[in-house]
């Protein structure tokens, strides 16, 4: 992981090599497209995604909510508020309880210009995980990249 923030280009050649077991696939796509996404190869990054979101799935055929947000915050910053709005109600219903899903909800809330909505979610979020709103951590532990991290910085603002 570290490795993606060091030397991307080449987490890229080590993640594409053909050696890697069919079982690890879902993680090393995960990566692949988190290595895209910090290139700024946006192109790349949807079509991994969405492998890891068909693959990545549970027993009970239920994908993971921090893929989802994932696949969001792409939308987000494409300016695809609608696809994105699909995928963060998917998320928050997948764990109602998560303070990045109520944040980035809170983010897309914001973009589509629906502020006082957009605060009262900020405010959940940080009583359901204060340290999470950080957007040094959100920048490089998350999907997070301009459009969001604006937007939150915008929020955090009017608090």
């Amino acid at each position: 992981h570290a490795l993606i923030f060091l030397d991307p280009d080449l987490a890229v050649t080590l993640l594409q090599r053909p050696s890697i077991p069919f079982s690890r696939a879902v993680q090393v796509n995960r990566l692949l497209a988190y290595t895209h996404w910090r290139l700024g190869e946006v192109d790349k990054v949807l079509p991994l995604l969405t492998q890891v979101f068909e693959k990545g799935k549970d027993r009970k055929g239920k994908p993971d909510s921090t893929d989802v947000l994932a696949v969001a915050h792409y939308y987000i910053e494409v300016s695809e508020l609608k696809q994105a709005r699909d995928y963060i109600d998917q998320a928050l219903t997948l764990s109602r309880n998560s303070a990045l899903a109520t944040l980035s909800d809170a983010v897309l809330l914001w973009l589509e210009r629906k502020k006082d909505d957009a605060l009262m979610k900020l405010k959940r979020a940080k009583k359901l995980d204060r340290e999470l709103i950080n957007v040094k951590t959100l920048a490089y532990e998350h999907w997070w990249k301009t459009k969001a991290l604006t937007a939150l910085k915008e929020m955090l603002e009017k608090l």
